[in-house]
Order: structure tokens, then sequence, then C-alpha cells
């Protein structure tokens, strides 16, 4: 066989070679592609089209896991709403927050108290929220950062992080 065509099969058994694995990525690719459309795409369905666009209406979703923002109150009874949720009673948010403040101390802080607030006095957290909202009209201080500087993260997880977390989001009346 001479030379020429000899070197020219080797050529397209190199270029068949490379073009195969490519093909084959590049068919995968347009098949991810085609599922994923497929998996996000869902039809419309007869129930979903009878709903008239007026009644129909969007909540934005609150942040569960901010019980420390002082919106959260708001953005809570807005989720809720028509319904009324239940919060921390004015007078009882001020005395827990005067407890907090109270529990900063020069030498030796009062973790006891920070931890019995915390894990036994609120039962959701709308009232920590109540609380928070409660400490910054009081000292125009936010509780969160007034609880980070004097609890170390430790603690912060212990006594406040682990306990709020285990709360329900709200209750209703």
């Amino acid at each position: 066989m001479p030379k020429d065509v000899e070197d020219s099969s080797i050529t397209w058994w190199i270029v068949g070679g490379i073009m195969i694995p490519l093909l084959g990525i590049g068919g995968y690719a347009f098949y991810e592609r085609f599922r994923k459309n497929r998996r996000t795409s869902k039809p419309v369905t007869k129930k979903a089209s009878l709903i008239p666009m007026e009644t129909a209406r969007t909540r934005e979703v609150p942040n569960w896991l901010n019980a420390f923002d002082m919106k959260y109150l708001n953005d809570v009874q807005k989720w809720v709403a028509p319904k009324q949720i239940q919060v921390l009673a004015p007078d009882k948010a001020r005395r827990l927050a005067k407890k907090i403040k109270n529990s900063k101390g020069v030498f030796n802080d009062d973790e006891k108290t920070i931890a019995q607030i915390f894990g036994k006095q609120l039962s959701d957290k709308t009232q920590v929220a109540s609380l928070s909202k409660a400490f910054w009209d009081l000292y125009k201080k936010d509780l969160w950062e007034h609880l980070n500087s004097f609890l170390s993260q430790k603690e912060l997880h212990q006594y406040v992080t682990r306990p709020v977390n285990k709360l329900s989001n709200y209750t209703i009346k």
C-alpha cells in the first residue's frame, strides 16, 4: 500500500476516534437540557386556568430564620392575614428586655437569666420579635447586638439560637 493512502487511513481513524467522544458529550448535554426543561415546565392544569386573576394574589414569605428582626411581626401578620397572631404583651416585653439588659455584668454575666427567658418564657418567634422591638424602644440598641456583646459564640448558640430555632414561627389567636 502506498504511504499516502496509509497516512490518510490513519488520519481518518484519528479523526473518527476524536469525533465519537465529542458527539457523545454533545448528545448527553442536549439530553440533559431537554430533561431539565421538561422537569421545570409543567403544563397548566384546568383547575389553575379557572382561578380568576383578580382573586389570585401572591404573598411574600417572611424570613422565618430572623426572629430578631423587628419587621418580623409585620411580615408574619401579612402572611397569615386575615387571621391575627399572638404577640408578647408590651409590659411583659419591656420587663424581659430590662432583665436582659441587667444580665450583662461588669465581671460576671447572668447567663441563666438569658437561658430562662429564651428557653422557657417565649413560646414562638413572634414573641422574640416583640422582645426585640421592646428592647429597641427602651435602649435604642439592637437586642442581637447586645447579646453578642457579652455572650461567647458558644453561649449565644446554647442559650439563644438553639432555643429560638426550636420555637414555632407564630401562634394564631
